[in-house]
């Protein structure tokens, strides 16, 4: 037997012995992308909707101002999702090209009436909650980023349920006019801490998404 048909049959018995984990790993390999993929795409959803609820908020409140429009603008034009923004982003562009006291007039128009109700729906994130075993594939920063909007999601659809409680109570004739200013009064502060959390949501996980 020659040296090169050693060769050769110990070539093939390495090979028999690699091949399974090659194909592991490859398998690891692809599995690791399709959830990273499939985390990202709910993320920047969810990212885009955290965005259009806090511009809710901040259009009932008034507070639609340029921080928040450069605040928010990237977020829409970055977007290459299913969701339809249309031409908001072009409109809000429109607004911050405007001076000071116009974009004022602006924010005062749109602004609602204290008390006034809003359509609030609460999100969920129903791959990352499947996937949650497989964050260790992320680095520690944008685990602790997700577990984070993860927590402060749950405390948004809370705010939720009271906000519509509030909103219910609003309606309530029998009450004094008293009752009525203070389910008002606690029915914004909803909607603010709503928006804030909005907000958090948003920045957080920019903290994990790919630049």
């Amino acid at each position: 037997m020659t040296i090169e048909t050693v060769g050769a049959i110990f070539l093939g018995w390495l090979l028999g012995l690699l091949s399974p984990l090659i194909v592991d790993a490859i398998r690891k390999h692809n599995r690791e992308k399709e959830v990273r993929e499939g985390i990202y795409t709910e993320l920047r959803d969810l990212r885009l909707c955290m965005a259009l609820a806090a511009y809710m908020f901040e259009i009932r409140f008034g507070t639609y101002d340029r921080e928040f429009l450069n605040w928010i603008i990237p977020i829409l034009k970055n977007y290459k999702g299913l969701i339809d923004t249309k031409q908001l982003p072009d409109i809000m562009e429109t607004h911050v090209a405007l001076d000071d006291k116009a974009l004022l007039e602006i924010a005062e128009r749109q602004k609602a009436q204290p008390g006034a109700g809003l359509i609030v729906k609460k999100y969920r994130i129903p791959y990352i909650d499947s996937q949650i075993g497989e964050l260790g594939i992320f680095d520690e920063q944008s685990r602790s980023a997700m577990l984070e909007v993860r927590a402060q999601l749950d405390l948004y659809n809370e705010d939720i349920d009271e906000a519509r409680q509030y909103y219910r109570m609003t309606f309530d004739l029998s009450g004094s006019d008293s009752n009525h200013s203070i389910a008002c009064n606690n029915l914004d502060t909803c909607y603010k801490n709503l928006a804030q959390k909005a907000k958090h949501i948003v920045n957080s996980i920019e903290l994990v998404l790919p630049s």
